[in-house]
């Protein structure tokens, strides 16, 4: 990202420098002012880097410290050296902490920067807070000279790098929120996105998984400006790849979800990908119903126990009213005077449903037969999968025949 936000300091005084005699502008002496016009005349970046190196090491104390490292920091961006622009914007801001060209550039650079200790992030945490206010009062000031859309790509700058500071601390909702308001700035951008779906793929929640896929597709098919470089798109691809084979069972649809995120920053409402469990779900209950249409009640009542959230769950137990089920006896708690029934509705060997009685039966009901019953759903666990359920003796009658034979439920 360019930005135009190099104060004139520098040039000024390479104007000075041009224009003015030797000891005329305060210099140190004429070998102070000899060193920064040899620097004027360098054409080559790195050449210019040497230059003012030796110039701070002979006039460590000079009066145009601020301009120098400036200069400093505009060869090392001209000679695209990373470990020099890293030294050099740290350099500008030892010399003007509320240098906005040392704030912009040290919150710019900061994630890639070699060293990431916690003294570090601190650093770049302090730079891109002070960047933020920083920003509003620059642009305030140059609100005519600045290019359409540049306050927002550097305050966007501002919050990234917060985000990433964040995830480094591993303060992860913290990072999303910093990251999120990134990219509601400078949407254009890749990198914030592969950021996002790299921190939130270890998430083994769904919504976090739906989430990082989202992302990291966004930041793999991104096209412009913003996009990132070959080998990086391959990496993030991989890992959007991995991600998501192992969220949905199959690659099946993630190029379709990619066009989507490259026409919108955000997922529509309602946006879910259908996760490998639901769809062994779906095909199971797709087999039941061919086998046995009359489960249609009990497995809509299934799937929407195993869709809610667990904060819904008590609210839908209570008020959910449970079908007439038939199952098939697979024991009970007591040989005789038997007040808990366990049964299997989708199959004669997996216990589904746990029935408390109004009081004790004369016997358990033989092994194997099918009983119908209501009942009042009063409690629910998703694995293993059982229904407890409350029903009158009275509410019990033997089915007129058993189920046929079906496929064993996959595990939720």
């Amino acid at each position: 990202m360019s930005c135009p936000c190099f104060h004139l300091a520098a040039s000024t005084m390479l104007l000075l420098i041009a224009t003015q005699p030797a000891l005329a502008w305060q210099w140190a002496d004429s070998g102070e002012y000899d060193m920064a016009l040899a620097v004027r005349q360098q054409p080559d970046a790195k050449a210019r880097i040497e230059l003012i190196g030796q110039w701070k090491q002979k006039y460590p104390a000079s009066k145009f410290a601020v301009e120098r490292a400036e200069l400093e920091l505009a060869a090392a961006l001209s000679a695209a050296d990373p470990a020099a622009q890293h030294q050099a914007a740290a350099g500008l801001l030892a010399v003007a902490p509320e240098s906005f060209n040392g704030l912009y550039w040290t919150t710019l650079l900061a994630p890639a920067a070699p060293v990431q200790s916690p003294t570090a992030l601190s650093r770049y945490e302090s730079a891109a807070k002070r960047l933020l206010p920083a920003t509003e009062e620059y642009f305030t000031r140059n609100a005519t000279a600045a290019p359409e859309g540049e306050k927002q790509r550097v305050l966007a700058a501002a919050h990234r790098t917060l985000g990433w500071v964040a995830w480094k601390r591993a303060n992860l909702g913290d990072a999303r929120a910093s990251l999120l308001a990134s990219l509601e700035l400078d949407p254009a951008r890749a990198d914030v996105p592969a950021w996002l779906g790299a921190m939130l793929a270890p998430d083994a929640a769904a919504e976090r998984q739906i989430e990082a896929v989202w992302w990291l597709a966004r930041a793999s098919f991104l096209d412009g400006p913003g996009a990132l470089v070959s080998t990086q798109r391959r990496e993030v691809r991989s890992l959007l790849d991995a991600v998501y084979t192992a969220y949905h069972g199959s690659a099946d649809g993630l190029d379709a979800i990619g066009a989507q995120t490259r026409d919108s920053l955000h997922p529509p409402a309602n946006f879910r990908i259908e996760s490998a469990a639901e769809a062994a779900e779906r095909v199971w209950e797709e087999q039941m119903l061919q086998a046995n249409p009359s489960l249609r009640p009990y497995l809509d009542l299934r799937k929407m126990l195993l869709g809610a959230v667990e904060a819904d769950l008590p609210n839908l137990i209570n008020t959910t009213p449970l079908p007439r089920l038939r199952g098939t006896v697979l024991g009970c708690n007591e040989a005789v005077k038997a007040t808990e029934i366990q049964l299997g509705i989708t199959g004669p060997s997996t216990q589904e449903v746990l029935v408390k009685l109004d009081g004790p039966l004369p016997k358990c009901p033989d092994l194997g037969a099918s009983i119908e019953f209501d009942g009042s759903l009063f409690a629910f666990t998703r694995e293993p999968f059982l229904i407890s359920v409350t029903a009158a003796r009275k509410s019990l009658s033997a089915a007129q025949a058993a189920p046929p034979p079906t496929p064993q439920p996959p595990v939720p």
